[in-house]
């Protein structure tokens, strides 16, 4: 069952005494000491040894004291606490290393990364998804998202050829499609795409614009 550990968020005043507030208490499975305070940067354990250092090396990776002793799953709940985005997107990266198989905390960290933009991390969090849910529609939309941003066109235009087949009526999927032969310079089947994008969705701004231009094209 774990651990129940209470800890405190303490920050640092001139005089070194420290102004702290009880924020929230885990079940943390491991050997995470039962008393965890922080003090400026740094995680202490109830005999003021330190757990680990909120410090990042020159290569932005999270520099742990006791990495063995640290549950990953415990550090993202306090980074996301205390919205901590640099370090909780260096444990994010760190979890889908350990390939975990947690549908709901994969699906938090594919929403992390489709927010920054980040489409390497988005990529492989997706990935992830579709090997454990083969037919989860955002998961092959956002996988498709990764590819075009990453200009992998051939790989990209599957995904959204399968999300079609997978749900009809996804204008959007269509307009990627359309940005594809945009790119690939066929532009009467990214016209029709686009067109297509429009008789489902007939408000969708950027293919308006696509269209605009590709009709200009073709006087």
């Amino acid at each position: 069952a774990g651990t129940h550990i209470g800890f405190q968020f303490c920050a640092n005043d001139t005089s070194n005494n420290s102004a702290c507030s009880a924020i929230s208490s885990f079940i943390v499975a491991g050997t995470t000491p039962p008393n965890v305070t922080i003090h400026g940067n740094n995680f202490f354990a109830s005999d003021n040894s330190t757990i680990i250092s909120l410090t990042q090396t020159s290569s932005a990776r999270l520099n742990f004291s006791f990495t063995d002793d640290i549950d990953l799953l415990f550090m993202a709940k306090i980074y996301k606490e205390n919205k901590s985005t640099n370090f909780l997107e260096n444990t994010y990266i760190s979890l889908l290393k350990d390939k975990i198989d947690d549908l709901n905390l994969l699906k938090e960290i594919e929403v992390f990364f489709l927010e920054k933009e980040e489409w390497k991390h988005l990529k492989k969090a997706s990935e992830r998804i579709l090997l454990l849910d083969p037919n989860d529609l955002d998961s092959i939309y956002y996988l498709g998202l990764s590819y075009l941003n990453l200009n992998k066109l051939d790989k990209s235009k599957k995904l959204f050829e399968r999300l079609v087949k997978l749900k009809p009526d996804f204008a959007d999927a269509y307009y990627r499609l359309g940005l594809i032969y945009l790119k690939k310079k066929n532009y009467d089947r990214a016209q029709k795409l686009f067109e297509k994008t429009l008789d489902i969705l007939p408000n969708h701004r950027d293919t308006l614009v696509h269209l605009k231009d590709l009709y200009k094209k073709n006087k």
